[in-house]
């Protein structure tokens, strides 16, 4: 498996002992539960346009840092997103932005796996992410709540 990543991203931690390149990078416990998520790429220059079509995805995994999911087209490492996520605690999607921080290669030739970073998020969304992540990790069968 080959991968991308962005360097210097806040949070990266580089513990040599890790299994994978560059260390545990997550700040936040992550939602391994499939949401539907809306997306369409930023503009990088005034001069470039917004991309006018959305593209929809199934996340990965998500929390209240970041974002994991599956994309079968071409994307850029450092891509601005604007994100509309359904999740089930909110009547409205999440909207955010993320920067795509991570492209891998997946088993499939034509899908890659992408990860952005939440540039911007409301501080209610991210803690509304989170709380639902601490209580997912808390509430599996097997696992002692702390």
């Amino acid at each position: 498996m080959t991968w991308q990543s962005i360097e210097g991203v806040r949070g990266m931690n580089q513990d040599a002992g890790s299994v994978y390149p560059g260390g545990e990078r997550r700040l936040y416990k992550r939602i391994a539960k499939p949401f539907m998520t809306k997306f369409r790429i930023l503009k990088d220059e005034p001069s470039q346009e917004d991309s006018a079509s959305w593209d929809m995805v199934v996340v990965k995994n998500l929390g209240a840092g970041g974002i994991l999911f599956n994309y079968d087209k071409k994307m850029d490492m450092g891509s601005l997103l604007d994100l509309k996520i359904n999740f089930p605690a909110s009547e409205q999607p999440i909207k955010c932005t993320g920067k795509v921080i991570r492209i891998e290669d997946t088993p499939h030739p034509s899908v890659v796996r992408i990860a952005a970073v939440f540039t911007e998020i409301s501080e209610e969304e991210k803690a509304m992410i989170n709380n639902l992540a601490e209580g997912f990790y808390s509430n599996r069968p097997g696992r002692i709540a702390p």
